[in-house]
Formats: structure tokens, C-alpha cells, sequence
């Protein structure tokens, strides 16, 4: 089914819209104090919950603006396609890390609060970082038509 350039220019706002959605869960989530909402000084559940949605918000409305943004009927190549994953794998990789403290898996035993502490942190910007990197692996190259001026054999 054949897209027109005008609605995915218009589906291309609306979802950039959500990933501004996103940025706001995922900001407010890491850090509450910024919005004056911070209630404790360790990360608990929801507050982890806020930002790992944030950020899966982020990774999935990027995923589909960057499909939207491939040609009708492009297939992807092995590079695209390793970048897609690499987006989900630095998003499962952030959300372990977030949450290994309070599943019980962290640094922390469990009768003592969650501490965000430097390998929960760490393992965040990595799985942010690997995400990052699999998006931009994933974005479509589009090559510019050659123009009729344009010579198709090397002169010389």
C-alpha cells in the first residue's frame, strides 16, 4: 500500500509530537526535583516505571518515524536491519540496569532501599548510547536521484 508524501509528512509531526511526550516522562522520571515532584531521595518503583516508559515511548516513536521515512516497498539492508536491533537490545539493556535494585538483582540487598548507584547509571547511558547508535544504524539512506545534466560515464 502506497503512502502519499503528504500524510507521512503529516504522521512524521504527530509522532514527533509523542517523542517530545517521551523526553518529558523520561526527564521527569530520572530526576522529579527538576519539576518539584521529588517525594524521596531513592528511586523507587514508579519513578523508574516513568522513565523506562519514557524511554520506550522514545525508541518506539522513532522506530516508526524512521520506517515511515523508508521508501514504499524498500527493503531493508543487513545494516538497517542490525540496527533495529540494536535499538531494542539498548532499550532491554537500560531497563534491566534501571531496575536491578528493585527486582532484586543489583548492587543492593533487598531489605535495604534502592540505590540508583554508579553501575545502575552506567548501564542506563550504555543502553541509551547502544540505543542511539541503532537508530541512526536504522534511519534510511536516501541517495538523490542523478540529475539528466549529469554524465553517466566517467569522462576521460
Amino acid at each position: 500500500m502506497a503512502v502519499s508524501e503528504a500524510r507521512r509528512r503529516n504522521w512524521t509531526r504527530r509522532l514527533v509530537l509523542a517523542d517530545i511526550v517521551g523526553l518529558f516522562l523520561f526527564l521527569l522520571g530520572v530526576n522529579p526535583a527538576t519539576f518539584g515532584l521529588d517525594r524521596s531521595r531513592v528511586i523507587g518503583y514508579v519513578q523508574a516505571i516513568v522513565f523506562l516508559l519514557g524511554l520506550g515511548l522514545i525508541v518506539l516513536v522513532s522506530y516508526v518515524v524512521a520506517a515511515l521515512q523508508r521508501r514504499n516497498g524498500e527493503a531493508l539492508s543487513l545494516v538497517q536491519d542490525i540496527g533495529g536491533r540494536l535499538m531494542a537490545t539498548g532499550y532491554v539493556l537500560a531497563a534491566f540496569s534501571s531496575v536491578a535494585d528493585l527486582i532484586g538483582l543489583g548492587s543492593e540487598p533487598l531489605p535495604r532501599p534502592p540505590h540508583f548507584g554508579l553501575l545502575q547509571s552506567g548501564g542506563l547511558l550504555v543502553g541509551v548510547l547502544l540505543t542511539l547508535i541503532g537508530l541512526s544504524m536504522f534511519y534510511p539512506r536516501h541517495h538523490p536521484p542523478p540529475s539528466p545534466d549529469a554524465p553517466t560515464q566517467p569522462v576521460g
